[in-house]
């Protein structure tokens, strides 16, 4: 494998580990629980606009922010905070079925 490819995947892997790092640790200890967190946002948000969103669609919304920022120019930052809003999206997703099964 060339040195070039190891380093590219190095820096994939690298996002990906911030990103986890971001979800399970720091962002728990700051936020809570991004289910509740979320709740809270689509609260605060149908109070401002009447507009009514799901979690799952916050969550959505979050990640066309910062595809929409990373199509204006690339930063880490984004794609780290992209791997982050996708996962916990699935963390709702699951979080839910799990609510939702007897």
């Amino acid at each position: 494998m060339s040195s070039t490819v190891t380093k590219t995947k190095s820096r994939a892997g690298d996002a990906a580990r911030s990103a986890i790092q971001l979800i399970e640790r720091d962002r728990n200890a700051i936020y809570g629980d991004a289910h509740v967190d979320f709740t809270r946002v689509v609260e605060l948000f149908r109070v401002t606009t009447g507009m009514h969103l799901t979690v799952e669609q916050a969550l959505t919304f979050m990640i066309c922010v910062k595809l929409s920022r990373e199509r204006n120019a690339h930063c880490t930052d984004n794609l780290v905070d992209l791997i982050g809003y996708a996962s916990l999206l699935e963390y709702v997703h699951q979080r839910i079925a799990t609510i939702d099964t007897p």
